[in-house]
């Protein structure tokens, strides 16, 4: 980044692959070898029965698991690609460092919001034993 191309310039560095929140589970569930069963539970629920603390700690607003949250964002790299060739790790490398960093070298304790992590288990669940009964029961004509 050393170039004077680059001086007071301004990039988004993030990266190139987008993932959904489906594709993040099943990265995170081959690095940890494990079965994963995943609810896809609307939003509007999410935001509905999740109510508490959100990231910062503020009692007003509504809890919201990061995955979840509603965020419309879609980011530009091109910048960076021209001015410095950037280039990025693939995710499933950091990912996989970073998994084995807190699971057996870091003393970190549980991250905010997971006080709520029973709760997001019984919603995921619920919804989905009522969305299957709505898909079994469901007839259009």
């Amino acid at each position: 980044m050393k170039s004077n191309k680059t001086i007071n310039q301004v990039y988004h560095i993030a990266s190139h692959e987008i993932f959904t929140s489906r594709s993040w589970v099943r990265i995170l569930s081959k690095i940890l070898n494990t079965e994963s069963k995943l609810f896809l539970v609307p939003s509007i629920f999410t935001d509905k029965y999740l109510g508490g603390i959100n990231e910062y700690g503020k009692t007003d607003d509504k809890y919201s698991p990061p995955l979840l949250r509603n965020y419309p964002y879609i980011h530009d790299l091109s910048k960076s690609d021209i001015d410095f060739d950037f280039k990025t790790t693939k995710v499933e490398n950091w990912l996989t460092q970073t998994v084995d960093y807190y699971l057996n070298l870091s003393d970190f304790k549980n991250s905010k919001g997971y006080e709520n992590r029973d709760l997001e288990i019984k919603l995921g669940t619920g919804w989905e034993n009522k969305f299957k009964n709505l898909q079994d029961s469901f007839e259009f004509d």
